[in-house]
């Protein structure tokens, strides 16, 4: 019966340590992305994309035209590269597919065109968090004013 209260003691002394240790770390903040109106023009919805961007796709992705990370490829020009992937889809569909619904499908299905890395391999579908529909449509005005 002895042994416990020196243990209890220690766990609560190194408990303790830790969360002071944890309280030194500077914490990143991030600010859940803002609501969007259903009434706001598409110069509006790119700047409130843009804001969302920065709050939750640019930790992966990183600054457009900056060359991507190691989890994410770059978006600076995504809207050029769109228009090339949605005609070589269109041609494997057989029917029209437009940038525009490459950038959409892209983004309501992360793992429908992985990208290829330089290194040859893709990068992973990672997208961990998810949008509301109007956020969602914010990022893709953004990254149509993009390119």
């Amino acid at each position: 019966m002895k042994v416990y209260g020196p243990i209890v003691v220690l766990v609560v002394l190194v408990c303790a340590f830790y969360t002071y240790v944890g309280h030194l770390v500077p914490q990143k903040t991030q600010h859940p992305p803002r609501e969007v109106s259903a009434n706001a023009s598409p110069a509006e919805l790119a700047r409130f994309g843009a804001e969302i961007f920065a709050g939750s796709c640019k930790q992966c992705h990183g600054l457009p035209g900056q060359g991507g990370t190691e989890r994410a490829p770059d978006v600076g020009d995504v809207a050029a590269r769109a228009s090339t992937r949605a005609n070589e889809r269109a041609k494997s569909l057989g029917e029209d597919f437009s940038a525009d619904d490459y950038l959409a499908e892209s983004l309501f299905k992360p793992g429908a065109y992985l990208v290829e890395r330089s290194s040859g391999s893709k990068y992973g579908n990672i997208m961990s968090f998810k949008l509301e529909p109007t956020q969602m449509l914010a990022v893709l005005a953004y990254l149509q004013s993009l390119g």
